[in-house]
């Protein structure tokens, strides 16, 4: 993760800064502004004023570790663009009316802030049922479908500026720390050995890589939304289902249902709307679904180490969701038999 969240905001940035900024892109009268709760790599705001709603989104980096933020930027609007055009519903990203760009920098004692307004899209967040499942299969195949066509120089540059990897190499320095857990590192850098031969024979596009309930909204009329785009990266189409595969994994498990069927009947889904091969597809799937469980957890099990109540967390969750990892990884045998 490049952008963090800022836990004092209000240090750097108050109510007052925010619409000021905010009329740097849309002149009309602010009525209330409140903070949305939730997320790890942004701070954001809804924007109620008279004749609309809208979100910022405020994405911030030490000044001294600072990057090209308007590069990462201005690929998500990019992709964003390109997908409203093919008929896909995502919030509309305003530009700057004096620079015309689509973000503000500011740089606020030892931050740098990127600031960015989209319309706020009003809807439910998905859930985890077979109606939804299915049509949200449906239009995740038409979606890759269109960006497998899409043309960019991130695509040619191989970019993946939000790229959150484990390396199994860390695993074998910090042995000792994660002693407890050779099993998860044992199947970790087998998938992962996997998955990279697999990629490197593979064609690549850009993906969305955060598909899941938190980012899909469902409005009035039943059409699915698509929101945060910040962590689009470079990859197979496999991952992105990995990771929704991913969610309603631990989602389902929480609410002790069944979730290899809903997995099942989700890659049958998908599977029924292209024309690629589908046991191959689904096994690829579920490793990276299964390699986003297991990166996640060691990384954390590692940067925990040393506050007692963070790793108590850890290691409850490391445990219950190591159940499902066995779960999907003997259903991805099975599939690969």
């Amino acid at each position: 993760m490049l952008f963090s969240k800022v836990s004092n905001l209000n240090n750097y940035l108050n109510n007052d800064d925010l619409i000021s900024i905010f009329h740097n892109y849309i002149n009309c009268k602010v009525i209330d502004i409140e903070e949305i709760e939730g997320g790890y790599e942004n701070n954001s705001f809804k924007l109620i004023t008279d004749n609309n709603i809208y979100k910022m989104r405020i994405s911030s980096v030490d000044k001294d570790k600072d990057f090209d933020g308007a590069q990462v930027i201005n690929k998500e609007i990019e992709l964003m663009n390109y997908l409203i055009g093919k008929g896909f519903k995502l919030p509309k990203c305003h530009k700057s009316l004096s620079s015309y760009e689509y973000y503000e920098r500011l740089t606020v004692k030892e931050r740098v802030f990127y600031i960015v307004i989209f319309d706020y899209v009003i809807g439910i967040h998905l859930t985890y049922n077979f109606k939804n499942i299915d049509k949200f299969a449906t239009m995740q195949s038409r979606m890759h479908k269109k960006l497998s066509e899409y043309k960019s120089e991130y695509v040619n540059n191989g970019y993946s500026a939000f790229s959150f990897r484990f390396n199994p190499n860390i695993c074998a320095e910090n042995l000792n720390d994660l002693v407890d857990y050779t099993p998860e590192i044992d199947i970790y850098n087998y998938i992962s050995q996997i998955l990279s031969d697999y990629m490197s024979n593979s064609v690549i596009h850009l993906i969305h890589n955060d598909l899941k309930a938190d980012n899909l909204l469902l409005d009035m009329h039943g059409d699915i939304h698509i929101i945060d785009f910040g962590d689009i990266r470079v990859s197979v189409i496999e991952e992105d289902i990995g990771v929704f595969i991913w969610d309603m994994c631990d989602k389902l498990y929480k609410l002790k249902k069944d979730y290899i069927t809903y997995v099942d009947y989700y890659l049958e889904s998908y599977i029924s709307n292209t024309e690629l091969k589908g046991n191959l597809i689904k096994y690829i799937s579920i490793l990276y679904a299964i390699e986003r469980y297991l990166s996640i957890n060691l990384y954390y099990l590692l940067h925990n180490k040393d506050d007692h109540l963070l790793m108590k967390y850890q290691k409850n969750k490391s445990s219950y969701q190591f159940e499902i990892v066995k779960n999907l990884f003997l259903y991805a045998m099975e599939i690969n038999l």
